[in-house]
């Protein structure tokens, strides 16, 4: 038996939105320790580029709810609108969509992806 090893790595390259990064500086330069927390996002930034998924973009998204706003991490396939990306994390306040940004790990973004069925 002979058995072909074909090394075809996928390019896995999720990207996140301009516009939310710009905001997260902002929320972070209006904050304490901004140094070390634009250092902090940078590094996040770049381990979202390894995360997988190189046709999607990650972008926060606020929808009204009946008596409150209600912040989404979505992550957009490229051409698509964002009611049909998949859904990483909901919360009711930017700090919180903030923080569950920071804190996703590459499996947890997979794991939605395939809660969704992609």
């Amino acid at each position: 038996m002979k058995i072909v090893c074909n090394n075809n790595q996928p390019n896995f390259n999720a990207k996140v939105s301009q516009r939310f990064i710009n905001s997260m500086r902002g929320y972070i330069n209006h904050g304490e320790n901004r140094l070390q927390n634009n250092y902090k996002l940078t590094q996040k930034l770049e381990q979202y580029a390894s995360f997988g998924h190189d046709d999607y973009t990650v972008e926060m998204h606020q929808k009204e709810a009946s008596s409150w706003y209600e912040y989404l991490l979505i992550a957009v396939r490229d051409g698509e609108t964002p009611d049909r990306g998949v859904v990483l994390a909901k919360t009711g306040s930017y700090k919180g969509i903030f923080k569950k940004f920071m804190k996703m790990r590459r499996w947890d973004f997979n794991h939605c992806f395939k809660q969704a069925g992609r």
